[in-house]
């Protein structure tokens, strides 16, 4: 087996798989970044009700491990490396688009999901 390092939860079983072998990391076609996620964009006073609302949404998509940290980020050069990328790039545009602008301006610069949601509300609180 693999390193645990670029090895994403696996199913019920416990078993860990690669970025590979889960959904999680791959695209689905239904996965569309101009889908509305939730109703009431973050605007800096509603951290509570937005944050539950995008955790939410973002398990519903089986991404929610790209924001609580328990996708691990593969190796560089890994064969995975790619693909979490990709995803991790489209969480995050999904992200964005539940902000207000002014809020997209000040947090445009995280570079990998994995805790957005708790640096976001550490700024906030």
């Amino acid at each position: 087996m693999a390193s645990n390092s670029n090895m994403f939860p696996g199913d019920s079983s416990g078993e860990m798989r690669t970025a590979t072998e889960t959904t999680a990391a791959r695209n689905q076609s239904t996965e569309n970044s101009g889908l509305v996620m939730i109703s009431a964009p973050f605007n800096g006073t509603n951290w509570l009700t937005w944050s539950r609302s995008v955790r939410i949404a973002l398990e519903g998509k089986d991404k929610l491990g790209f924001i609580d940290g328990s996708y691990v980020k593969p190796h560089e050069g890994s064969a995975d490396m790619k693909q979490w990328r990709i995803t991790d790039s489209l969480v995050r545009t999904w992200i964005l688009s539940t902000m207000t602008k002014d809020i997209v301006n000040a947090f445009f610069i995280c570079f990998f999901c994995s805790n957005t949601l708790d640096r976001i509300g550490s700024k906030i609180w």
